[in-house]
C-alpha cells in the first residue's frame, strides 16, 4: 500500500456480540510510534484511517451483546404507565403525556425478543439515548425526576431540558438524555391535568377567584388539578349577595374554598337592598313621592336603597303647607329630595280656610252631608275650606236619585267633594224602574262532566214548549238539524247525554254544545232563545275544562253611569293540563238579568243604567256559571 493513502476497516460481529473498541498501532519497524483506541473511534463497526504513512496494526475487541431498556414510544397515563405503545394510535382518555423521538447512539446493535421481533426501545451498553416527553392536551408537565448525579460519575448521566420554539418560548415538552447507559433508563414524569375556570358576567356585583398565594385568577384561565381556589361574590353598593349559579349553585355562602377537580363555570346573582317608604295620610292636601326619573312611589312601597326620591307637598285648594314631618322634618319648600338608606316616613301638615254649606230642601228623599270622618254638616254650617264632605241621597220607597245639582252635578247616591268654595247642595229624586228578566236560557247555565256523560242545566224560557240540545266535535261544523237530545215541556231544563250521533261520549275528545228553546207554531218548531256555544273537554291528554269561576266580589253597589270590570279567575279541572285556547272562543260570557238596571259587555264591563237590582251571570266556556249581584242606587 502506498504512503499517504486512506484505509478503512470494517467488522461484522456475530448475532451475540457487539464491538466494544478498536485499537490502531502505527509502527516503524518493531517500534510503536502511535496508538489509538476506545473513544477515539466509538462503537462503530467501521473505521476510516486517513493519510496513512506508517505500517499499522488494527484490532477490534468484541464483547457479548448487552443492552438496556429505554421508555417505549407511546402514550402514558398519570401513573407513568404505558397505555398505548404507539404515538400514531388513539391516545385514549387516560393519556397524560407521550414519549416520542426516541434516539440511540450508536444505533448499530439490533436487539431481538425471544420471538425474533426487533426491540426498538433498547440501547447498547455504554451508548447514549434520548426521548421527548410531550404533555397531552389538557395536561401540564410539572417536572421530570431522574437519578441524582454523583460527583465524578461517568455512567448514566441524565439531563432534562425544556423544548423551545425558535423564539425561545417553552413548548411544555421536555427532552431527556442519558449518556453512557449502563442500566435501564428510568425517570418519573409529574403530569397534572389542567382545568379551566370560567367566570360568568354578573350584574350589580363581581366575582373574584384567588389562589392560595393571593394571585387573582382571570376568566378562562387554566390551572392544575387540585389547585385550592377561593371564590368570593362581591356585591356593589346597596346590593347583597343572593345566590351562586352554574357549577357553584350548591354553595350557600358568599365566599367558599374548593380544590379544582374539573372545568368550572361560576356565576352569581345579587339582590338589591330595599327599604320601605311610608307616606303619611294627611288632611287638606297630599304627599306625592316619585323617583328622580318620575316613577310614582306608593305608600308602603319597597324602594331600592340609594334611590333619590322626590317628595312633593300638594295642598288642597285654598290650603297651604305648614311643615314637613318624619324624615323630611326641617326641610323647606314644597319639594324636597331625600336618599333612601333606611325605612323612611314622609309626612306633612297643611293649614285650612273656611266656607259655608247651604243644603236645599228635597221631595221624595233626603240629603245628608257629613265630613269624611263622619261629623254631620248642617245647613248653613261653616267648615274648613278644602274639607272633604260626603253628600248622601236617600230615596223614598219606590223612588231613586235622579241627579245632584247646585255646586256639583252627579247621579251617584253618595258623592265626595272638597268644599273649596261656599257650596249649595240640591238633589232630585224620581220613580224607580221595574225589574225584568233578560238572561233567558243563559240564566245560571251549568254543566257536570265525566268521560262517559255530560249533564247540562239551563234557564227556563217563558213560552217555550221544549228544548233541543245540539252537539258536535269541535273540529266539525255543528249539525243544526239533528239535535242529540230533545227535552219536551217548558218546566224541564236539565238533561244528561251519553252519546253523540251514535258515538259514546267516552270515545269523544273535545265537543261543542248549544241548547235552543223552541215554541210550537202550527206544529213546527220556532226557536225563540239559544244558549252560548259551550266547548267541553271529554277526553284529552293536553286540555282540561274549567271547574270553577271565582270573582273578587259576589256583589257590587253602584251609582248610575258608573262601571265596574269583572275579572274572573278560572280554576282548571286538572292543574297539569291546559285550558282550551282562543280558537274555541272566549273563556267567559256575560249576561244581565235586567238590562234596564245594568248592562254588561263581552269584556265583563258592567255599566249601571238605573236604580234597581239585577244579577250578572259569568258563564265559562266549559259551562260553569258564577252570579254577581248588582245594586244600582
Amino acid at each position: 500500500m502506498g504512503s499517504g493513502k486512506d484505509v478503512s476497516f470494517e467488522i461484522t460481529p456475530g448475532d451475540d456480540y457487539m464491538i466494544q473498541s478498536w485499537t490502531v498501532r502505527y509502527m516503524r519497524g518493531d517500534r510503536i510510534v502511535k496508538e489509538e483506541s476506545g473513544k477515539d473511534f466509538g462503537f462503530t463497526n467501521k473505521i476510516l484511517l486517513k493519510n496513512v504513512t506508517n505500517s499499522i496494526e488494527v484490532s477490534a475487541e468484541l464483547v457479548d451483546k448487552k443492552g438496556y431498556y429505554i421508555p417505549a414510544e407511546g402514550y402514558y397515563n398519570q401513573a407513568n404507565e404505558l397505555v398505548t405503545n404507539s404515538v400514531e394510535g388513539e391516545a385514549g382518555s387516560e393519556a397524560a403525556y407521550t414519549v416520542s423521538e426516541l434516539t440511540k447512539q450508536p444505533d448499530n446493535v439490533v436487539f431481538r425478543a425471544e420471538d425474533g421481533s426487533v426491540i426498538d426501545n433498547m440501547v447498547r451498553a455504554n451508548g447514549d439515548a434520548s426521548v421527548t416527553i410531550t404533555p397531552e392536551n389538557g395536561w401540564r408537565i410539572r417536572g421530570i425526576t431522574v437519578s441524582d448525579a454523583v460527583s465524578g460519575q461517568e455512567e448514566n448521566i441524565m439531563t432534562v431540558t425544556p423544548v423551545r420554539t425558535e423564539d425561545g418560548t417553552e413548548t411544555g415538552a421536555y427532552r431527556v438524555v442519558s449518556e453512557n447507559v449502563t442500566e435501564n433508563m428510568t425517570f418519573t414524569v409529574d403530569a397534572v391535568r389542567l382545568y379551566t375556570v370560567n367566570i360568568a358576567d354578573t350584574q350589580h356585583g363581581k366575582i373574584t377567584v384567588i389562589k392560595e398565594d393571593g394571585t387573582e385568577v382571570s376568566n378562562g384561565q387554566t390551572m392544575d388539578e387540585g389547585t385550592l381556589l377561593t371564590y368570593t361574590a362581591v356585591p356593589d353598593k346597596y346590593y347583597d349577595f343572593d345566590t351562586w349559579t352554574y357549577d357553584a349553585a350548591d354553595q350557600t355562602e358568599s365566599t367558599f374554598e374548593q380544590a379544582l377537580d374539573g372545568n368550572i363555570t361560576v356565576g352569581a346573582a345579587f339582590k338589591a337592598r330595599y327599604a320601605k317608604v311610608n307616606i303619611a295620610s294627611v288632611k287638606n292636601g297630599k304627599i306625592t313621592v316619585t323617583t328622580a326619573d318620575g316613577k310614582k312611589i306608593a305608600n308602603g312601597q319597597l324602594v331600592q336603597e340609594g334611590t333619590v326620591i322626590v317628595c312633593k307637598a300638594v295642598p288642597a285648594k285654598h290650603c297651604d303647607l305648614s311643615a314637613w314631618g318624619g324624615d323630611a322634618k326641617g326641610k323647606k319648600g314644597g319639594t324636597v329630595k331625600l336618599t333612601v338608606t333606611k325605612n323612611m316616613k314622609i309626612s306633612a301638615a297643611f293649614k285650612y280656610r273656611y266656607v259655608k254649606i247651604a243644603i236645599g230642601k228635597t221631595v221624595n228623599g233626603t240629603i245628608s252631608v257629613k265630613t269624611a270622618d263622619g261629623k254631620t254638616v248642617k245647613n248653613g254650617s261653616a267648615i274648613k275650606e278644602g274639607t272633604v264632605i260626603v253628600c248622601t241621597a236617600k230615596a223614598a220607597k219606590n223612588c231613586k236619585l235622579g241627579y245632584w245639582s247646585g255646586s256639583f252635578k252627579s247621579t251617584k247616591t253618595s258623592v265626595r267633594v272638597a268644599a273649596n268654595n261656599n257650596m249649595t247642595i240640591n238633589a232630585k229624586f224620581v220613580a224607580q224602574i221595574p225589574a225584568r228578566d233578560t238572561a233567558g236560557i243563559n240564566k245560571n247555565i251549568q254543566t257536570a262532566i265525566t268521560n262517559k256523560s255530560l249533564t247540562i242545566k239551563w234557564g227556563k224560557v217563558a213560552g217555550a214548549n221544549g228544548y233541543d240540545v245540539f252537539m258536535q266535535n269541535c273540529s266539525k261544523k255543528m249539525d243544526t238539524k239533528n239535535p242529540v237530545k230533545t227535552v219536551r215541556g217548558a218546566s224541564s231544563n236539565k238533561t244528561t247525554i251519553t252519546k253523540m250521533h251514535g258515538t259514546a261520549l267516552s270515545k269523544c275528545g273535545i265537543v261543542k254544545i248549544q241548547v235552543k228553546a223552541y215554541k210550537l207554531v202550527n206544529g213546527k218548531k220556532k226557536y225563540i232563545d239559544k244558549s252560548v256555544l259551550l266547548h267541553i273537554v271529554l277526553n284529552s291528554e293536553k286540555r282540561t275544562n274549567i271547574k270553577k269561576v271565582t270573582l273578587a266580589k259576589k256583589a257590587y253597589t253602584m251609582s248610575v253611569k258608573r262601571a265596574v270590570t269583572l275579572k274572573p279567575v278560572f280554576t282548571p279541572a286538572n292543574a297539569s293540563k291546559l285550558l282550551l285556547g282562543a280558537e274555541h272562543g272566549p273563556r267567559a260570557f256575560y249576561y244581565s238579568t235586567n238590562t234596564n238596571v245594568a248592562i254588561v259587555d263581552a269584556n265583563g264591563v258592567v255599566k249601571a243604567k238605573a236604580s234597581g237590582k239585577c244579577t250578572i251571570y259569568v258563564i265559562s266556556i266549559s259551562g260553569v256559571s258564577s252570579p254577581v249581584q248588582i245594586t244600582v242606587r
